[in-house]
């Protein structure tokens, strides 16, 4: 018999061993396990729930009445398990940057449902210095939101402030919202105040350049007049209506397999103005074929003002820079853009002006073959005018002169086109215009070729063509083309006829006519300084919402870093907690009675 006691004894000590290791690294995990405090039902007074009772474990949905004021203090545990909070009044949740309050599962309401001015009863909300943990936010309030951590969606449908925190499954914001100093994961939705932040787009579906839906890596979709400035922007802006104000940002969606838009414009008028840009690229099958490019700037649609950008291919030679449809009506002005295979590819109303287009595979495009249909796609009243063309070597693409080499190619069937005050340098072929044009007071100078296959509808006067290696204008037409009032670089009429192709060298061509011609250069044949900016139709900037709208209570300095959250280690509810004790405490009770009919039976022996 005291053989056995000695077994039972051991039994407990190594039952219970594990059992207070269980307790221990529960409680550490969960301050106050022992003290802690179980919530659920309606909070009809103001309550403020303390670090000495926390834990606070809700083993029901609670509400936060009319009126009352929920104030939670630094340090604080809430276990919401499966359940909700819903704030009808107000939440005050203010942690420090040393003692964060830690909000983990269920949701977190607030709403509207106050009957005596709603939106100010709840006003006074704040939550500052706080960790979500697989907790999501929804309010339908003003909201302060700040310092905080959550991985979770946030879902705000109205004005509120939002600085300082670590977001990392995206956020929805009423109109007029502040976005400041986030660090946000994940597509941000709605029409906001967004300044100052890094944000990383998250997967979701788009249209592509022909209207097929694509993977897209949203990181910011707007249809009011957001202020969106000041980012860095790792993903597609989108643009689905009003008159959004993009400026100052470095906006880069280049991945190593395939490009994507940077700034796609559905509907609206956006004024995009001062960005960094590297976008566009090239879309490949699974097997790593090439299908179609695609635009650092897309605009499908709405009357957008593109301004002062550097728009740069992130693979020299891939992609458009900006790509307009047939029903936009666009600004493309003082632009600087580099490196693509376009730089520019245009067909609806579109003025191109003030920009310096350079070492791309071609200029501007002005009509298109779209590559899965093989249909053309007419351009309409596109003024290219007071634009530095310089190093653009193969065509840019326009349906039938796809793939020449070219700084302005234009579809034959794309409309008439205005370029006019140009500088257009050191490609192989100038303008390639097979539809109708008026080309007058250009410079078109040290090309292989100056204008390659003019229409004989075409207007070409007070040009200086000049210094083009091979010919200064060669024709595809049987028709006769009039040239008339161009200067050619000298006034010796037997040397201009040399420098033109046409019935001389080819007796199925037409003649281009060149008398009378210019004597001298044309002064007024270059980019015109003062006509070089955006149109005078900009949107208006939206003003900031007053700093005394916001509740009181934030901190009076900001910290000079983001919050960090703290590591997430496996988090244990009470119902686990004592599944794993009974479990024990069952095994101990069988192993002791096991041993006691052992002792019975065998004992006498």
């Amino acid at each position: 018999m005291t053989k056995m006691m000695v077994t039972i004894c051991l039994i407990i000590l190594v039952a219970g061993i594990p059992l207070i290791s269980l307790v221990h690294f529960y409680a550490a995990q969960n301050s106050s396990f022992v003290n802690g405090t179980f919530v659920n039902g309606i909070i009809a007074s103001n309550s403020t729930w303390t670090k000495a009772n926390s834990p606070y474990t809700l083993t029901g949905p609670v509400l936060v009445n009319n009126g009352v004021t929920l104030t939670i203090e630094p340090g604080v545990t809430v276990n919401l398990e499966s359940y909700y909070i819903e704030i009808n009044g107000n939440l005050v949740a203010q942690g420090s940057s040393t003692d964060k309050i830690h909000f983990r599962g269920g949701n977190i309401t607030f709403t509207m449902s106050n009957s005596s001015s709603s939106e100010q009863a709840v006003f006074g909300s704040i939550i500052e210095n706080a960790i979500f943990t697989s907790t999501s936010i929804t309010s339908y309030v003003p909201l302060t939101f700040d310092y905080n951590s959550i991985d979770s969606a946030i879902n705000i449908s109205a004005t509120s402030k939002i600085s300082n925190n670590i977001i990392s499954d995206g956020i929805t914001v009423g109109r007029l919202s502040t976005i400041t100093n986030n660090i946000i994961s994940g597509p941000l939705y709605g029409g906001a105040i967004i300044t100052n932040n890094t944000i990383t787009g998250g997967g979701t579906w788009g249209p592509d350049l022909i209207g097929r839906y694509h993977s897209l890596n949203l990181a910011i979709s707007t249809n009011e007049s957001s202020i969106i400035s000041n980012n860095t922007i790792n993903g597609t802006i989108q643009v689905v209506g009003g008159s959004a104000e993009i400026s100052n940002n470095v906006i880069n969606v280049y991945n190593s397999t395939n490009g994507d838009a940077a700034i796609d414009i559905i509907s609206g008028s956006p004024l995009i103005s001062n960005n960094i840009i590297i976008g566009g690229g090239s879309l490949y099958d699974s097997v790593g074929r090439y299908m179609y490019p695609y635009s650092a700037i897309d605009i499908k649609g709405g009357t957008p003002i593109i301004s002062n950008n550097t728009i740069t291919s992130p693979v020299k030679g891939t992609g458009y820079g900006i790509t307009t449809e047939i029903s936009s009506n666009s600004a493309i002005c003082s632009n600087t853009i580099l490196g693509y295979a376009r730089g520019i590819d245009a067909v609806g109303i579109t003025l191109i002006q003030g920009n310096l287009i350079e070492d791309n595979s071609g200029g501007i495009a002005i009509g298109k073959i779209l590559f899965a249909y093989n249909t053309v796609i007419l351009g309409s009243n596109v003024t290219i005018r007071d634009n530095v063309f310089t190093n653009n070597g193969i065509g840019i693409g326009g349906g039938p002169v796809l793939g020449s080499n070219v700084g302005v190619g234009t579809n034959s069937e794309a409309g008439i086109v205005v370029i006019e005050r140009n500088l257009i340098t050191n490609g192989i072929q100038g303008i390639n215009v097979e539809s109708k044009a008026i080309i007058q007071n250009n410079t078109i100078s040290n090309n292989s070729i100056g204008i390659q296959n003019p229409n004989s509808s075409s207007t070409i006067v007070y040009n200086n063509i000049q210094n083009n290696s091979q010919y200064s204008i060669s024709i595809s037409t049987s028709k006769d083309i009039n040239a008339t009032y161009n200067y050619w670089g000298t006034t010796d009429t037997q040397t201009i006829n040399q420098t033109i192709h046409d019935f001389k060298d080819d007796f199925n061509l037409g003649t281009v006519i060149f008398v009378p011609y210019l004597t001298e250069p044309n002064t007024e044949a270059e980019p015109n300084a003062s006509a070089i900016g955006n149109p005078n139709t900009s949107p208006t900037s939206t003003p900031l919402p007053s700093q005394s709208a916001y509740p009181s209570g934030s901190p009076s300095q900001n910290p000079t870093s983001i919050p960090t959250p703290s590591p997430n280690l496996p988090q244990y509810g009470i119902t686990e907690l004592l599944v794993v004790i009974l479990v024990i405490l069952v095994v101990a009770i069988v192993t002791v009675i096991a041993l006691v009919i052992r002792e019975r039976k065998f004992g006498g022996k």
